[in-house]
């Protein structure tokens, strides 16, 4: 008798524990379509266009003066992975041509690849799924949270997990907003260590 409760008791614990897994890679999925969905929507203009151009201000808050450092210019993408901000007259800028970054500040020049340079990895793979309107292209790609609140569509990308423990990234992580709405990119920040960060605020999209 008491081998048969046994025995039923543990058909019962292993049933509910599968149940409960079918359930939870149910929500998952639901969760990961969603999520899919919505950046689907988010970058829908950029999957038909080749050339995209926008005004582009950036804020370089100082953390530990707690001052900000404000210069205008713009913005260019073209298809299928080059991304331009220039601002400052031409002075200083963001680019990102296939794998090669290169930064532009303050008088210095800073270039690197997210071949050779680990921590721009995943940066490079969310900044050419946007271009290319194609999210599939961040399947199996590490450090990236998205989430939605009313139109705006964060995307989160934390830089080192591309990297070994002891080596330290150059930003603590990349925030991307998408307008699903709009279908525009709303801001591209750059945080590092001591609260501050690069801003890049975009508007006025023109697309070709």
């Amino acid at each position: 008798m008491h081998q048969h409760l046994a025995t039923v008791g543990n058909f019962l614990h292993h049933g509910m524990t599968r149940y409960l897994l079918l359930i939870i890679s149910f929500f998952i999925s639901i969760l990961s379509y969603a999520e899919n969905s919505d950046f689907k929507q988010a970058v829908a203009r950029f999957k038909t266009s080749q050339n995209v151009k926008a005004k582009a201000v950036r804020i370089f808050h100082l953390g530990f003066l707690n001052k900000n450092v404000t210069s205008h210019g713009s913005l260019s993408i073209s298809a299928p992975n080059k991304m331009n901000i220039t601002v400052a007259k031409g002075k200083e800028q963001l680019d990102m041509t296939g794998n090669d970054f290169t930064m532009k500040m303050f008088g210095l020049e800073h270039k690197t690849s997210s071949i050779s340079n680990a921590q721009f990895k995943t940066f490079q793979a969310v900044l050419t799924a946007i271009i290319n309107g194609t999210p599939t292209l961040l399947n199996g790609v590490k450090g990236i949270d998205i989430s939605k609140s009313g139109d705006l569509l964060t995307i989160s990308i934390d830089p080192s997990c591309e990297l070994n423990k002891d080596k330290k990234p150059m930003f603590t992580s990349y925030t991307i907003t998408l307008d699903c709405k709009s279908g525009v990119i709303n801001t591209l920040r750059l945080n590092r260590k001591g609260k501050s960060y690069i801003e890049y605020t975009f508007s006025d999209f023109i697309f070709h």
